[in-house]
């Protein structure tokens, strides 16, 4: 048996899934270029993730380039190297910043 959704419709049989267009790795992204100094508790808050999540992207991101992260007394500051190109071929073509452009408020970044 197939079962249809309608969205349009409202004659949904079932619930439509609660995926997003970006990754978590892309929301802490965007996170951090529009709020470099706050601590991970509060992106993993504003994300809706776990801190210890928010931890091993941030350690995924910095590992592969795409942030640099200083220490400021006691708490970080994350820096986003935006010349580097989007990592899946179809996107190569693209960099970081023209991503961050697009989806984050320019008076942000």
């Amino acid at each position: 048996m197939n079962k249809t959704t309608h969205y349009n419709t409202g004659m949904n049989t079932r619930q439509p899934s609660p995926w997003t267009f970006f990754t978590n790795h892309s929301h802490v992204l965007f996170y951090l270029a529009t709020h470099p100094d706050l601590p991970l508790r509060e992106v993993a808050s504003a994300i809706g993730i776990t801190e210890r999540a928010v931890q091993k992207i941030i350690s995924d991101l910095a590992g592969n380039g795409i942030i640099t992260k200083v220490r400021v007394g006691r708490s970080n500051k994350y820096t986003i190297n935006r010349h580097m190109p989007l990592r899946h071929p179809l996107e190569a073509h693209r960099s970081i910043g023209d991503i961050l452009t697009v989806i984050c408020k320019e008076d942000s970044i």
